[in-house]
């Protein structure tokens, strides 16, 4: 099915993000704003997905010390998918003795398949 019948047929949207990756610290949720408006707090291991408006949107990914902003335009009937996670680095070796230290905000973006998505929802 090609976009122009996706947005003939008046399709939503759908966004999901997960919190998973081999390399992930674990321990610190992942807060999230869609839009300027909270979206979800994943803990690691955790997704979400929830249709939205087809169009332009700003998604905002926090970890308490870093925040990254994903800006990305969808189509109707399309399915975008992130993959986040924390990730050690330069300093992290603080967290062993503080308790508390840097963590770096990994954001992945997946394979998007407007055809698949059109197709999950008929």
């Amino acid at each position: 099915m090609s976009k122009e019948q996706n947005s003939e047929k008046g399709l939503p949207a759908r966004l999901t993000v997960w919190h998973s990756h081999e390399d992930d610290f674990g321990g610190r949720s992942i807060h999230l704003r869609l839009d300027g408006e909270k979206f979800a707090s994943l803990p690691t291991g955790q997704s979400i997905t929830k249709e939205i408006e087809p169009g332009q949107h700003q998604l905002l990914a926090d970890n308490t010390l870093v925040k990254k902003t994903v800006e990305f335009t969808i189509q109707p009937g399309e399915h975008r998918r992130y993959r986040m996670w924390n990730r050690t680095g330069f300093g992290s070796w603080l967290i062993g003795v503080f308790g508390s230290g840097p963590l770096y905000l990994m954001v992945e973006q997946q394979a998007t398949d407007a055809t698949t998505a059109a197709s999950e929802t008929d």
